[in-house]
């Protein structure tokens, strides 16, 4: 059987020390992790790891499918017992033998089936309420993805007022320096 907690993907190479993802793409699990500083009030200035995320998801995942493997198991081994003590009613009623002890046996068959169905139940309650965290998880992925990637564009947009700036500076410059020479070279 495979194991559910390792991925289905393929790994990718480990990624050099110190390099960041190219601007405007989005980082993926593997992808070392840069903050950057914050660029106003309010504004997070550190990322969590994508991988940390997938890695709680798939422990998440496994889990989920444990407890349900776990009810199953539980509730054939419930069926099983019910079908013993059915079995052990019909040969109590066909010998006039020891009626007591099979009564008794049969007793505690159905008290061993009760708590077994009560397992069952806190295990699907259990598997229920991993499914539902392992839906928040994703949707909290989606939305780390969602302000990761707006992140990359405002850092993108920064950088090219930067040069715009930087450019407009210099033909300001220009511009002087022409208006300086054509007024007889004083300032």
């Amino acid at each position: 059987m495979e194991d559910p907690t390792r991925p289905t993907e393929p790994t990718r190479p480990a990624p050099q020390p110190g390099s960041a993802p190219p601007p405007g793409q989005v980082p993926r699990a593997g992808d070392p992790v840069v903050a950057r500083p914050a660029a106003g009030p309010g504004v997070v200035s550190e990322v969590v790891p994508v991988e940390s995320i997938l890695e709680r998801l798939d422990r998440l995942r496994f889990w989920s499918y444990f407890g349900a493997a776990a009810a199953t198991a539980a509730a054939i081994l419930g069926v099983i017992a019910l079908v013993i003590a059915i079995d052990a009613r019909n040969k109590n009623s066909d010998s006039s033998g020891s009626g007591a002890a099979l009564s008794n046996e049969v007793s505690a068959l159905q008290r061993d089936v009760h708590s077994l169905q009560q397992d069952v139940s806190e295990a699907q309650t259990d598997a229920n309420a991993a499914r539902a965290d392992a839906r928040s998880a994703a949707s909290g992925v989606k939305r780390l993805e969602q302000s990761t990637g707006d992140a990359q564009k405002n850092t993108t947009d920064i950088e090219q007022l930067k040069t715009d700036l930087s450019d407009l500076s210099d033909r300001v410059d220009q511009i002087e320096k022409a208006q300086e020479q054509a007024s007889g070279g004083g300032p």
